[in-house]
Order: C-alpha cells, then sequence, then structure tokens
C-alpha cells in the first residue's frame, strides 16, 4: 500500500481546515432519519458527527436510504447480524485493497519491528465522545495486566508509545510484518483492539480509587472481574452488545427483548460511500429470534430478508428453498466458499502409544493409499449437490499463488482403489485378518482411531469415508466428541486421526498470526504433528530469546521434524518475516504449499464449497452467483452496503 509522506498530508489536511472544508471533495449527506433528529436539536451536524477524513467505500451501486431489514436466527449470539458485517476494523478492505479503517492509515518500518497507526482525526463513539489512541492502548494494557484477564491474540508487542491523540507506535520484540494482517481481520476487530477508556476507566484501579469498591457495590469480588465484565458485556464481541453499548459499529442496539432485538444506524459511524453519503444505506435492522422450523417457514413465506449459512442455512434445505424462491420473492445465492475442504482428516505424525501404527501414519505412500481411496465426486453429489470442489486438503484456490495441483489436480486427489490397494501392498501390508482388514507387522488390525466433534458438518461423510477405506482393508473408528475436548486430544500425541473443516484456507485467514504459541501453519495448528511443533517453537523460542537452553533440561521437548517439516517451518518464517504479498512473500508461499501438497500430512475431500446465502428480492447490491468477495472477511462485510430497490 502507497504511503503518503505525513509531512505532505498535514499540509493537505492544513488547508483543507483553513478553507472550512473537510477533506473530502463533495457535501456530506445523511439519511432522513438522522436529519430529522438534527433538525430536532437531538444530534449535532453530520459534518460535527463524521471524522475530518472518513472512510470512503465503493458499493456496487450508490444506494438510497430507508427501511428495516427482517432476520430471523436460532439464537441472538449466532445471528446473521452478528459477524463482520457489524464489525468496525483498525485496517479495512475495499475492492480487495488494503485501506485504513478505525485507524486512517498506518506505516510499518523498514526492519518490520514497529508500525505506527494513526487515527481519524474528529471520529467519534457512538455516544458523540471522541476516539483517540488512549483507548487502542487501553484495551491492549488490559491484556497485560494480570488482574484483567482480558487479552487479545498472542503477537511479540514489546511496548506502545503515545506519540499524540492520534498517532500510536508498536514495537515488536522481534520483526512482526505479520501485524498488517492481524489488523485487518477479526483479530483487528473493534471488540478486539479497541475500547472506549473514557467509560470503562471508572472500573480501573490505576484511573479510579473507588473502582473495587464500585465492583463490590455490583457484586464482583475484584475491580478487574468487573472491567473484564463490562468489557465483555458491552463492548466486546457483537452478540454481547446491549442498549448501553458505546462502540463504533454502523448499528446499534436501540431496543432489546427476549425474542426481538432493533438495532438502528449508529449517527457517528466513520464511513461514507463514494458520493459522500454516510453509511450503512438501511436504517435499521430487526430481529426475531426463532426456531430452525419457524425460520424455514418465515424465509419461506418471504418474511426474510436476508439469511446466511452461519446459522444453519444448509445443503439439506438448498432444493426447498430454491423451489421456493418466486413465492417467496427471494433468490438463494450460492457464495464463493473458503474451507480448503469440508471433511478433513489430520493424520498424526507423532502418534507415540502404538509405534508399530506410528511408522505406517508415517509412511507417505499410506497416506497417498488414503487419499486415492476416497470418492471425491461421490461426497460432492451427495453432501453438497455437486457445488463443492473435489480436491487435496489445501489452500482456498482464491489465494493469489495458488495452482491447480495442489488441489483439485494433485496427483493423488484422484478416486482409484487399485492405486490404493497396490500401495498399500507395497508397504508392506498384505495380510488380511477373516474381516478384510489389514493387518500390521506385529500382526494387529489396521485400525483407525478418528475424532471429530459433531455440529459442525454432516456425519455421513464421515460414514463415507469409512466405508472407502473398509474397501481397501482399513478399519476408521468414528468417535464423537465435544468440540473443547478434541481441540484437547488433537494437541496431543496420543490420537491418530483428527477430523474436521480445514477452516482459515483463505489467503488473508492464513496468513495472520504470530509463530509464538503453536506451529503456524495455514492449515491451522500443530494438529498433525505436535511434537514436531513442540520441537520447532521451543529451537524458535531459544534463536528469538524467549528461552534459553537451561529452560529445558532434558534437551528439546517433543521430537525433531524430517527434513520436509523443517523446510516448510522455514519457509513459514520467511513469509511471516515479509511484506505482505511481496515477492519474498510469495515464493515462501509457494514453497509451503508444495511441499505440504508432496506430503499429504491432511488428506482433504470436498472444498470451496459455496457459502448459502438467502436475500429478498427487494434488497440491492447483493452480489452475483460465485461472485469473489471484495474485501478480506467475505462479502458480508458489505451489510452496510446493502439497500432496499425502490418500488416504481
Amino acid at each position: 500500500m502507497k504511503r503518503t509522506p505525513l509531512a505532505l498530508l498535514t499540509v493537505a489536511l492544513t488547508a483543507a481546515l483553513l478553507l472550512g472544508m473537510n477533506a473530502f471533495a463533495q457535501p456530506f449527506s445523511e439519511s432522513p432519519l438522522l436529519a430529522a433528529r438534527v433538525a430536532a436539536g437531538e444530534l449535532p451536524p453530520l459534518e460535527e458527527r463524521l471524522p475530518l477524513e472518513p472512510l470512503v467505500l465503493t458499493p456496487r451501486e450508490i444506494g438510497t436510504y430507508g427501511g428495516t431489514v427482517q432476520l430471523a436466527s436460532g439464537s441472538f449470539g449466532g445471528s446473521d447480524f452478528t459477524g463482520p458485517g457489524t464489525t468496525a476494523l483498525i485496517i479495512d478492505w475495499d475492492r480487495g485493497d488494503l485501506v485504513g479503517g478505525i485507524a486512517r492509515d498506518y506505516v510499518l518500518s523498514e526492519d518490520q519491528t514497529e508500525i505506527t497507526l494513526f487515527f481519524r482525526e474528529g471520529m467519534k463513539w457512538s455516544n458523540g465522545e471522541p476516539v483517540t489512541v488512549d483507548d487502542f492502548i487501553f484495551r491492549w494494557s488490559l491484556g497485560v495486566n494480570p488482574d484483567v484477564p482480558q487479552g487479545y491474540r498472542n503477537e511479540p508487542i514489546e511496548d506502545m508509545i503515545r506519540v499524540n491523540d492520534l498517532e500510536v507506535r508498536i514495537v515488536f520484540i522481534e520483526p512482526f510484518a505479520r501485524i498488517v494482517i492481524n489488523l485487518a481481520n477479526e483479530d483487528g476487530a473493534d471488540w478486539n483492539r479497541i475500547a472506549p477508556f473514557h467509560h470503562l476507566k471508572q472500573w480501573h484501579l490505576d484511573h479510579n480509587p473507588d473502582a473495587q469498591a464500585l465492583a463490590e457495590e455490583e457484586g464482583f469480588e475484584t475491580w478487574g472481574e468487573a472491567l473484564a465484565n463490562h468489557l465483555e458485556l458491552d463492548h466486546s464481541f457483537p452478540d454481547a452488545q446491549n442498549t448501553e453499548t458505546i462502540q463504533l459499529r454502523p448499528y446499534t442496539l436501540v431496543q432489546a427483548g427476549e425474542t426481538t432485538q432493533l438495532y438502528e444506524r449508529n449517527p457517528y459511524y466513520y464511513v461514507v460511500d463514494n458520493a459522500g453519503q454516510q453509511l450503512p444505506y438501511i436504517d435499521q435492522v430487526q430481529l426475531s429470534l426463532v426456531d430452525d422450523e419457524a425460520r424455514l417457514l418465515r424465509i419461506l413465506n418471504g418474511d426474510v430478508d436476508f439469511a446466511s449459512r452461519f446459522v444453519a442455512l444448509s445443503f439439506s434445505d438448498f432444493s426447498l428453498l430454491k423451489g421456493g424462491e418466486e413465492a417467496g420473492d427471494y433468490r438463494v445465492v450460492p457464495v464463493t466458499g473458503n474451507v480448503g475442504s469440508m471433511h478433513t482428516f489430520h493424520v498424526n505424525q507423532t502418534h507415540t502409544p502404538d509405534p508399530v501404527l506410528a511408522d505406517v501414519l508415517r509412511d507417505l505412500r499410506f497416506r497417498q493409499a488414503l487419499s486415492v481411496s476416497i470418492d471425491r465426486d461421490e461426497m460432492n453429489d451427495a453432501l453438497w449437490l455437486g457445488q463443492g470442489v473435489p480436491r487435496a486438503g489445501t489452500i482456498a484456490s482464491t489465494a493469489r499463488y495458488y495452482k491447480p495441483e495442489w488441489g483439485e489436480d494433485h496427483p493423488f486427489a484422484i478416486f482409484d482403489p487399485d492405486l490404493a490397494n497396490s500401495l498399500l501392498d507395497e508397504i508392506g501390508l498384505t495380510e488380511r485378518n477373516a474381516d478384510g482388514i489389514r493387518l500390521m507387522s506385529n500382526g494387529e488390525p489396521l485400525q483407525l482411531a478418528n475424532v471429530f466433534y459433531g455440529g459442525q458438518l454432516p456425519v455421513e461423510g464421515w460414514e463415507l469415508v469409512q466405508e472407502y477405506w473398509r474397501d481397501i482393508g482399513i478399519q476408521l473408528d468414528l468417535r464423537e466428541i465435544d468440540s473443547e475436548l478434541y481441540w484437547q486430544v488433537t494437541f496431543s500425541p496420543e490420537y491418530v486421526l483428527g477430523a474436521r473443516r480445514l477452516t482459515n484456507a483463505d489467503e488473508i485467514s492464513a496468513d495472520r498470526g504470530t509463530l509464538s504459541g503453536s506451529f503456524v501453519t495455514p492449515l491451522t495448528g500443530p494438529s498433525w504433528a505436535p511434537l514436531w511443533a513442540n520441537y520447532l517453537q521451543a529451537e524458535l523460542d531459544i534463536s528469538q530469546g524467549r528461552s534459553t537452553m537451561a529452560d529445558f533440561p532434558d534437551g528439546l521437548p517433543g521430537e525433531e521434524p524430517p527434513a520436509e517439516v523443517r523446510a516448510i517451518w522455514d519457509a513459514l518464517l520467511v513469509a511471516h518475516g515479509s511484506e505482505y504479498a511481496s515477492e519474498e512473500w510469495l515464493a515462501a508461499q509457494d514453497t509451503i504449499y508444495s511441499l505440504w501438497a508432496e506430503q499429504l500430512y491432511v488428506i482433504g475431500t470436498v472444498g470451496m464449497v459455496p457459502n448459502l446465502v438467502l436475500a429478498s428480492n427487494r434488497l440491492g447490491n447483493i452480489p452475483g452467483d460465485n461472485e469473489l468477495p471484495v474485501d478480506g472477511s467475505g462479502w458480508e462485510a458489505q451489510f452496510t452496503q446493502f439497500v432496499f430497490i425502490k418500488e416504481e
């Protein structure tokens, strides 16, 4: 992203102020709903509510104001409205390019050990109070204060330096180019990065000597607990919003009942379209709490304006919903998905309880056999109505560095049971028991315990793979466990296979994060080799001064990985130390995924399954079928650009 020199920017803004103008080239305009409140003396004029330089976004079409969107959901916390569309980001997106967000601009130092954020002059919270870097620094300070257990993503931050009201410099203990990406996705959302200091400081002992007494009056044992509670309930995740929330999002909750919530446009929202109109276009959002059956009926009756797959708009209802489009006056839109593989198997390369089985799991030919025995076309037709892409488990095909041979053209993403049997015979797994299950060298049947957690994917997918592998002499034991236990199990060396979706496979999500605390691969965590992850992490911590060999009297933990894994790790270090989308970064990604595709540590099935989204025909600025998102969060982030089409 090209940076405007700060001196020139200062001159330009000073000139605009001297001329009595804002930095935008044309007059701003607002919704009649807010204009009426200005006329009644309830709100200051729009020019006093917007920052000097608002964030300017380019919608598909310039919209008109008004209307109330009707939504229905099985829970307020998991509704179609509690996602990117109700989030403000520190760094934002417009048509695929990084732009300023809450911070109007940023500068990353040449050595990538510092980033300077420049906040928007005149930007205000939803209660009209100014936004300053104190709000940003305050939110970070909560995570490093042991009395307030409200930290955010583990990043190598050494210090935050307040330059002035609108400028803050973040200093890292090591080069950390990834901070730009972190600030441009949910890790950089307002509920992670910034909080209204002017309001929350009353519960902080460093800023209010009576904070402990106030906490006790409210029923908390400590001021830290009270502060954490108010941060969470008032200013954290969008679904925790209440009518007193002071925030930066496009809509604020104005009425809350047991079964309904009404949101209204935030008068101080800092975003305009390229015609100078303050977003959002739609004035209100009415959210009703209903069960799944009632929700489906309301959709079919045309009583719901917008619905997404994130709240159980599933492929099992696809035919029914498509058939009801005309009567319900809506359309079902398949939007390009970014999940690398739906039913996915992480093959534990550091399994320890059974050394004989461990040798089998580490044999590349075994993983190749597992892969080619899966009928991905059948799975795609049976589970996803043919809408997905049969592919290996890898990065989403929307990534700028993607190669088809990693995914849909992977040489071992074909269905070839004869090849699978040949590979298993080549390994030496030629003997079978009376049930047709192959026997390992110790005479034990080849049984793979597969743990997964329910509710995320149709269990029929796991059962289909169970049949495919049974046909080549491998017994797959399916073990459903709860999600919390799943992550505990798959971060240990005891498990055999961990099964889940291959999320975080889009370019942005895959590239975010820190190397502190986990074996960071774009395909998520150490769940295919926890002992190798422990070894590499300890080695890195020593090299960067976080640990010494004295911390490991028995030697480095875990196991030293093979050359292929170390090569992936080295490329990850290069990628995480390189500027996003630079030539160095692109070359590192190519190395990572070429090795990943070759080694098949993770077995994929069907990926890139579209996200099913339903939109009323009354709504405009809705993306078309299989249209790529124009920002880093998916097109639901464009909720503020949805518009009611005027009837002629």
